[in-house]
């Protein structure tokens, strides 16, 4: 292998690397695109459900569960 080649593959691998790290995605196939805010992206009903399993599972007290429903209630 040359230098020129090498060269190129070490390019082509730093660029892989940008890629990977930025968070973008290669679509192989039909179907939905998806954006990368459309993850971040909730419901207030979702919000809720989430704060109910959350609930549930002993994460918050039922004095936080009321005070963050009012919160997402009230947006």
């Amino acid at each position: 292998m040359n230098k020129r080649q090498r060269l190129i593959i070490a390019a082509l691998g730093g660029l892989l690397i940008v890629f990977l790290a930025s968070g973008c995605h290669i679509s192989l196939g039909g179907g939905t695109q998806h954006h990368r805010h459309e993850y971040f992206q909730t419901t207030r009903g979702q919000e809720l459900l989430d704060l109910e399993k959350a609930r549930e599972e002993g994460a918050v007290s039922e004095c936080e569960y009321r005070a963050q429903r009012r919160k997402i209630l009230e947006k």
